[in-house]
C-alpha cells in the first residue's frame, strides 16, 4: 500500500504543471544602493519556486549560502575599480553631457569585463530556449545586449525613475516642462528664458540618446557577434519598465499599462539601532542633523572650499551632526560632528525623507549664508515638516503592497508575455510620432509660394480622407490649417 501511493505521488508530480520559470537577471551596476532595489524581487522569485540566476555586483548572500532556486554570480571585483574611478570625474560640480559620454563609455568598460568572466559566459550563452524571462537594469542599456541571445520576454528594472529617453521607448508622451528633468534647479512656474534653457538641453540630450548606438556598438559586436542590433533596437524587446519611484516624484507623468511603479519596494522592517548610535541620539538634547550624499556621491572630492562651507556652517549650529564621510578624516571637523563611511539610514531615520523634499541648493553658487539659511529654514518652519508627514501618509497609501505588484507582472508576463500592455506609440521614430512626413505633404500639396497661393482643394480632399468627417467640417479645418502657416519666401 505504502508502495502504491509513493508512485501515485510520484506520477503526480510527474505530470503536474508546473508553473515556474527560469529566469536570468542581469543587473551589472557597481552600486550597492543600485542593487538592494532588486534583491526583494530576486529572492521572493526564488522564494515561490522560479530558478533565478542573478548577475550582480553585490551579492545578497555569501558564496555559496544562497537561498534553494537562487544562483547569485559575483562581478564585484571586476566591476568597482572603474566606477570608483569615473565618481571622482566632476568632483561635485554639475554634470555635463561630455561627462555623461565618460559614464557611459565605463559602464561599457565594466559589462565588457563582467562578459569576460567564466561564470557570467555561461549564463549567457545558453540554447535560445533556456530562460523563460530576462530581467536586465535600466541604468546601464548596454545590457540589453543579453537579449539578443535568447527568445525570452525582457523587463527592464530600475533602482530610481526613468529618463525621458526612456518613457519615450515605452511610447509614453514626455514634455520638458510638465515632466522636468532632474537637472533642473527650478520645476514649476518657470520663466520663458527658463523654458528657453529646458527645451534646449531637452534637445541636447535627444541628440545624446541617438549617439548611444555607435557608443556601445564596439564591445556589443564583441560579445555577440556583428549581426547584433543596435542599443536603440534591442530597447524595442523590452516588455515593461519597472520603476523604484512613486507617481507623485513623477509628477504623475502619463504612462501606458506596461510601466509599473513599485517605489518603496526595497524598504525592510526597522530594526534597532547600534548601541554607540542610540546613545548619541539620547545625548542630542537639541535634536540630530542627519548629513549624507548617497552611495554614488563621494563628498571627499568636493572642492575644499566647499567642504569648508560645510563644516564651517554645520559647526557653528546647535546641533550634533551625523555625516557620512567617505574619506578617513574630515577637515575642519568639529566636536558636534560625527562622521562614518556608513549609517544605518533607514533606521536612523525612522522615516524616510526623499530626494526633492525641502530646499534645493545649487553646490557652483553655494556659500555659508545661503546654506546656514537653508538649514534654519527647514528646521524652524512647521510647514517642511508638515508637508514631509503628509507624503508620508500618500506614499503609504496603494492598494497593493510594491513586492506583490512587481511579482505579479512578473509571472504574468511569464505566462501571457507583453505584447498586449504596449503602447502604439512605442519604438516610432519621432518622424513618425509627430507625422512629419505627413506635415511636409500637407505643406507641399498647398503648393503655396507666399500666403496668397495658398490652394485650399487640394488640401481638403487630402483632410478629409485622413480625419473621415464631413466635407464642410474639413472645408473649415483645412481653410484654418492653411491661414495659419507661416509666410515662406522660396
Amino acid at each position: 500500500m505504502e508502495s502504491l501511493i509513493q508512485n501515485l505521488v510520484l506520477l503526480t508530480l510527474l505530470f503536474a504543471k508546473t508553473d515556474t520559470a527560469r529566469i536570468l537577471a542581469y543587473f551589472p551596476t557597481p552600486s550597492l544602493s543600485h542593487q538592494v532595489v532588486f534583491r526583494p524581487i530576486t529572492q521572493e522569485l526564488a522564494r515561490r519556486g522560479h530558478e533565478v540566476f542573478v548577475i550582480t555586483a553585490d551579492p545578497a548572500f555569501p558564496k555559496n549560502q544562497t537561498p534553494p532556486h537562487l544562483t547569485e554570480v559575483d562581478v564585484h571585483d571586476i566591476s568597482y575599480p572603474p566606477w570608483r574611478k569615473i565618481l571622482q570625474v566632476n568632483r561635485g560640480k554639475k554634470l555635463t553631457l561630455s561627462e555623461q559620454r565618460l559614464f557611459v563609455e565605463t559602464f561599457a568598460e565594466i559589462f565588457d569585463a563582467q562578459m569576460q568572466l567564466p561564470e557570467v559566459k555561461n549564463l549567457v550563452n545558453k540554447d535560445r530556449n533556456y530562460y523563460d524571462l530576462l530581467l536586465l537594469e535600466s541604468c546601464n542599456i548596454i545590457v540589453f545586449g543579453v537579449g539578443h541571445n535568447f527568445d525570452a520576454p525582457i523587463i527592464s528594472l530600475s533602482s530610481f525613475g526613468a529618463s525621458s529617453y526612456q518613457y519615450y521607448e515605452m511610447g509614453a508622451p514626455t514634455h520638458p516642462i510638465l515632466y522636468p528633468s532632474p537637472e533642473r534647479l527650478r520645476l514649476y512656474n518657470l520663466t520663458l528664458i527658463e523654458k528657453v534653457i529646458a527645451i534646449t538641453w531637452e534637445i541636447m540630450k535627444q541628440s545624446f540618446y541617438f549617439k548611444l548606438d555607435e557608443m556601445n556598438a564596439p564591445v556589443l559586436r564583441k560579445h555577440f557577434g556583428n549581426d547584433v542590433p543596435t542599443v536603440t533596437e534591442l530597447q524595442k524587446s523590452v516588455k515593461m519598465l519597472f520603476l523604484n519611484e512613486h507617481p507623485i516624484w513623477s509628477d504623475n507623468h502619463p504612462v501606458p499599462p506596461n510601466v509599473i511603479y513599485m517605489g518603496g519596494i526595497h524598504e525592510s522592517p526597522k530594526k534597532p539601532l547600534p548601541q554607540d548610535l542610540k546613545d548619541y541620539l539620547d545625548k542630542s538634547s537639541n535634536g540630530v542633523i542627519y548629513f549624507s550624499f548617497g552611495t554614488n556621491a563621494l563628498p571627499s572630492v568636493l572642492p575644499p572650499e566647499k567642504i569648508k562651507i560645510l563644516t564651517n556652517v554645520l559647526s557653528q549650529l546647535p546641533y550634533n551632526v551625523l555625516w557620512k564621510w567617505d574619506g578617513n578624516t574630515l577637515p575642519g571637523q568639529s566636536k558636534n560632528i560625527k562622521t562614518s563611511k556608513w549609517f544605518p539610514q533607514a533606521d536612523l531615520l525612522k522615516k524616510y525623507v526623499y530626494h526633492k523634499i525641502g530646499m534645493q541648493l545649487d553646490i557652483e553658487s553655494l556659500n555659508e549664508d545661503k546654506l546656514k539659511q537653508a538649514i534654519i529654514t527647514i528646521i524652524e518652519d512647521e510647514s517642511y515638516k508638515k508637508n514631509i508627514r503628509r507624503l508620508k501618509e500618500l506614499m503609504r497609501q496603494y492598494p497593493i503592497e510594491p513586492l506583490n505588484l512587481t511579482i505579479w507582472w512578473i509571472e504574468h508576463v511569464i505566462k501571457y508575455g507583453g505584447d498586449h500592455l504596449q503602447a502604439p506609440a512605442a519604438g516610432l521614430s519621432w518622424m513618425e510620432y509627430y507625422e512629419i512626413p505627413l506635415v511636409l505633404e500637407m505643406l507641399s500639396t498647398c503648393g503655396w509660394r507666399d500666403a496668397n497661393c495658398i490652394k485650399p482643394i487640394p488640401l481638403t480632399c487630402m483632410v478629409r480622407e485622413i480625419m473621415n468627417v464631413s466635407a464642410n467640417q474639413t472645408e473649415y479645418w483645412s481653410e484654418f490649417y492653411c491661414a495659419t502657416f507661416i509666410k515662406l519666401e522660396v
